[in-house]
């Protein structure tokens, strides 16, 4: 039984060392799997962190064309009343009366929605047209106006009820 002895030993050993090369093994595979949980829960964060910072910066640069055009629509329609009041010396408004207005109207082209855009391009004719071929009654420009603003409220979902908190 001696001899036998050694050679159980051995074996016995063997399987001990096999048993934990396993425990290791299925250990390491485990640890692996859950860094791959967490990477992906980390990569699913860091994306749904990249979607809201750009739906918020897309938000900013909405609002900001949308308020820089209509400011500005309101500032050349005060400049024309005056050009036609003759405040300037002259009753016509000279060629480039516009062009702060078209860049505005780019800015709503590039950021806003097709109903901003087409509400925002329909004011902007209407003020070229009125400027050089007076046809429109005031009221046209009023509904225009609140065309305009409605696309906007909705876009940027402003609602007319207050929150109460």
């Amino acid at each position: 039984m001696t001899t036998w002895a050694p050679v159980i030993s051995a074996v016995a050993a063997v399987i001990a060392a096999a048993i934990a090369l396993f425990g290791v093994l299925l250990t390491q595979k485990r640890a692996d799997e859950r860094a791959q949980r967490e990477l992906g829960i980390r990569q699913a964060e860091e994306e749904a962190k990249r979607k809201r910072e750009d739906a918020l910066r897309s938000y900013d640069q909405r609002r900001d064309a949308y308020s820089g055009f209509f400011t500005e629509f309101e500032r050349r329609v005060r400049l024309f009343e005056a050009w036609q009041a003759g405040e300037f010396g002259q009753t016509e408004p000279p060629e480039d009366a516009l062009t702060p207005l078209a860049e505005k109207l780019t800015m709503v082209n590039i950021y806003g929605t097709v109903t901003a855009r087409a509400a925002a391009d329909r004011l902007f004719r209407w003020l070229a047209a009125e400027m050089w071929r007076p046809v429109h009654p005031q009221e046209d420009v009023e509904r225009l106006e609140r065309v305009y603003i409605s696309a906007v409220r909705q876009d940027l979902g402003v609602t007319d009820r207050v929150e109460q908190s």
